[in-house]
């Protein structure tokens, strides 16, 4: 997200340029130029670490289903 729409966000919600440095720091907001020369523009993002992705560290993959013969939900383990 460019820098420029944090700060002009920032304001509106009445969020101070001091509040929104710390903040900045304590969440390890990280500041990068895209672009080149005057039509660059800085933008802030999470470090690589703080990302969502589709697959987290540690999830599990899902093969299981409700209806699956071997799941704890199938019919006969419902039944008795």
């Amino acid at each position: 997200m460019s820098s420029e729409t944090v700060l002009k966000d920032a304001r509106k919600a009445g969020i101070s340029n001091a509040t929104l440095r710390r903040a900045k720091g304590s969440l390890e907001i990280q500041a990068k130029k895209s672009g080149f020369g005057q039509a660059g523009e800085w933008v802030w993002g999470l470090p690589e670490a703080l990302r969502c992705s589709p697959f987290p560290k540690g999830d599990q993959e899902n093969t299981m289903s409700a209806l699956a013969v071997d799941d704890h939900l199938s019919e006969e383990t419902a039944s008795g």
